[in-house]
């Protein structure tokens, strides 16, 4: 990509200098006089315009390859406006932007996705309700994972978790993605600002 970059560089500024060199040699030609430096100095002051203007369509041309490479991000969309369909699909949308292959699953009537990425898979509880009982919940991931052999487990919430829930989590192999981190997630892959 560099090299790249680099060559289309180099043309555009032999493609300058050639045009100057060219306009140089017009400007001789027709000025038709025997005075080469008032020559010189027509062919000197055009080719400088030239090559200002042409600089110019560059500069605005890269400009504009810039602007279309920066995501536009999406902002005051709130967490609280979710209900949890709402709040599935959105995870749905986020793990296949992060590069999962995302499951959906039922376990004792809660919903939950199984995650694959290479050869490896994970079990994630998620809820936007902030009355789950948490360590319930990661004692449900703790059993799937133990059953099923899953790698990781993972515990996706908008809820505060209490410090017994994060300590548990943390002896299990079970990552948590609080309302801080996932809205880092959502801005990072998806380019939406949640609060």
């Amino acid at each position: 990509m560099e090299n790249s970059k680099k060559i289309q560089a180099v043309v555009f500024f032999s493609c300058i200098f050639w045009l100057l060199a060219f306009c140089y040699v017009v400007f001789l030609w027709a000025t038709n006089s025997p005075k080469i430096v008032l020559g010189l100095i027509y062919g000197i002051s055009f080719s400088a315009v030239v090559a200002l203007l042409l600089i110019l369509f560059k500069i605005e041309d890269l400009n504009e390859q810039k602007m279309k490479g920066v995501k536009t991000i999406k902002k005051d969309l709130s967490f609280s406006n979710l209900n949890p369909e709402a709040f599935e699909n959105l995870l749905i949308r986020l793990f296949g932007a992060m590069g999962y292959i995302v499951e959906c699953t039922k376990k004792n009537k809660i919903k939950a996705f199984i995650l694959y990425k290479n050869k490896a898979k994970a079990f994630v509880l998620f809820t936007c309700d902030n009355d789950l009982d948490d360590q319930k919940a990661i004692s449900q991931i703790k059993a799937e994972i133990k059953e099923s052999n899953y790698q990781k487990g993972i515990y996706v919430c908008i809820a505060k978790i209490s410090k017994k829930a994060a300590d548990r989590a943390e002896a299990n192999n079970i990552d948590i993605v609080d309302k801080k981190y996932l809205r880092e997630l959502l801005e990072s892959y998806l380019g939406e600002r949640w609060n």
